[in-house]
C-alpha cells in the first residue's frame, strides 16, 4: 500500500493549491450554495487532478462508478458530508448510504486510506495531514471516520424508487414541455407503450368517427387528432431527450440522429408531391424527368438507411443503464433522497 499512500499523497498536494480547494473550504462560510457552473468545475478539475488514483481504483474494484470515484476523492482530502453532499446537489443522507456501499466495493486497507478510518496501529502510516492542510478553524475539514459507519437508521428515508405504469404516464404528462432532467428505463418505456396505444387508439377513433359522421364534420375529427398526436409526439420527445440525460448523453444527439432523418424524408416527400403537380399541370406534358427523379430517389434511399441505423442507435442508448447517482443533467430518477434541514 505504499504506493497507493505516495499516489494519493500527491494528489492531494496537487489539489490542494487548486481554485476547487479553495471554493471548497470557503463553502460553509459563503451565504450562498454552489452554482451549477461552480460544480461542473469543481468536478472537472477532481476528475484532472486524481486520475491517478482514479486509475488504480478501477484496477482493484472495476465496479466503481464514477460518482464513487469523486466522493473518494472528496473524502480523502477531509471534506465533510454536508460540503460533499452540497458538491454533488444531493442529500447529506445519499453520501451515506454511498458510503456504506462502498465498504463493499473497496478493499480494506483502500477503504482505510480514503476514508482515514485505520487502526490506531496503522494511523501513524496513514496519511493524517489532510484535516490540518484544509481549514481546521471554520470546521470544514473533520475526521470522516464517524461519517463512514453504516448507520440504518440515517437511511430510513432514502428508498429506491419504483417505477410503475401509471407513475411513467403522469411523470411524462408532466414533462411534457420540460427537456431538463433525466428519466429513467422503465418510465421511458413505459410511457413510450402509453403514447403508442393512444395513437393507436385515436387514429382508430378517427377513422371511425369519419366513416359515420357526415362530411362537414370530418375536417373537426381530423383536426382534433392531428392536434393530439402533435402533443404526444412532443411529449415523448421531451422523454426521449431526458432517457439520454440519464445516460450521461447530451439531448441534441437524439435530435440530430433521429429527428434530421425523418425531416428530410418530410421534406423530400413535400417537393415530389409539388412537382409532380407541377409536371401534371403542364399543357400536353407528363412525363417527369429521369435525372430528376432518380437523383430524388437516390437521396430517399440513401436517407431511409440512415434512418433505419439511427432507429437501431437510439434503441439501444435508450435501453442502456442509467448513470448510477447524479451527473451533469440531474439527480438520479430511480433514487428519492431525503433533505433534512440543518441548523
Amino acid at each position: 500500500m505504499n504506493n497507493a499512500q505516495q499516489i494519493l499523497n500527491e494528489c492531494h498536494r496537487i489539489f490542494r493549491d487548486t481554485e476547487s480547494a479553495r471554493t471548497l473550504t470557503l463553502y460553509r462560510s459563503r451565504d450562498n450554495r454552489l452554482t451549477f457552473d461552480e460544480r461542473l468545475f469543481i468536478i472537472k478539475e477532481i476528475e484532472k487532478v486524481f486520475y491517478p488514483v482514479f486509475l488504480e481504483l478501477r484496477n482493484v474494484s472495476p465496479l466503481l462508478t464514477d460518482w464513487d470515484l469523486l466522493l473518494c476523492a472528496l473524502s480523502y482530502e477531509g471534506f465533510t458530508v454536508p460540503v460533499i453532499a452540497e458538491c454533488f446537489s444531493v442529500s447529506n443522507d445519499a453520501v451515506r448510504m454511498r458510503k456504506s456501499r462502498l465498504r463493499e466495493k473497496l478493499p480494506g486497507l483502500w477503504f482505510a486510506l480514503i476514508f482515514h478510518a485505520m487502526t490506531k496501529a496503522d494511523e501513524n502510516e496513514c496519511h493524517n495531514s489532510v484535516t490540518d492542510n484544509i481549514s481546521d478553524e471554520d470546521g470544514t475539514a473533520l475526521s470522516l471516520t464517524s461519517e463512514t459507519e453504516n448507520k440504518p437508521a440515517d437511511m430510513n428515508n432514502n428508498t429506491t424508487v419504483r417505477m410503475t405504469f401509471a407513475k411513467a404516464i403522469l411523470k411524462g404528462l408532466a414533462g411534457t414541455l420540460r427537456f431538463k432532467g433525466r428519466a429513467s428505463r422503465s418510465e421511458f418505456w413505459y410511457y413510450t407503450l402509453f403514447c403508442a396505444i393512444l395513437i393507436i387508439a385515436l387514429t382508430a377513433a378517427m377513422l371511425i368517427l369519419n366513416n359515420t359522421v357526415s362530411m362537414q364534420y370530418d375536417y373537426i375529427v381530423t383536426g382534433i387528432w392531428l392536434t393530439i398526436s402533435l402533443m404526444v409526439t412532443f411529449s415523448h420527445s421531451a422523454a426521449a431527450v431526458r432517457r439520454f440525460h440519464d445516460t450521461e448523453c447530451s439531448g441534441w444527439q437524439w435530435c440530430v440522429t433521429f429527428l434530421m432523418p425523418w425531416l428530410t424524408i418530410i421534406i423530400l416527400t413535400i417537393w415530389y408531391i409539388e412537382y409532380d403537380v407541377y409536371i401534371r399541370n403542364r399543357a400536353g406534358e407528363y412525363d417527369h424527368d429521369p435525372f430528376v427523379i432518380s437523383w430524388a430517389d437516390a437521396i430517399f434511399f440513401i436517407d431511409l438507411i440512415i434512418l433505419i441505423a439511427a432507429n437501431i442507435w437510439t434503441v439501444v442508448r435508450f435501453s442502456k443503464k442509467g448513470t448510477e447517482g447524479p451527473n451533469i443533467y440531474g439527480p438520479d430518477p430511480l433514487y428519492r433522497e431525503s433533505f433534512k434541514k440543518t441548523q
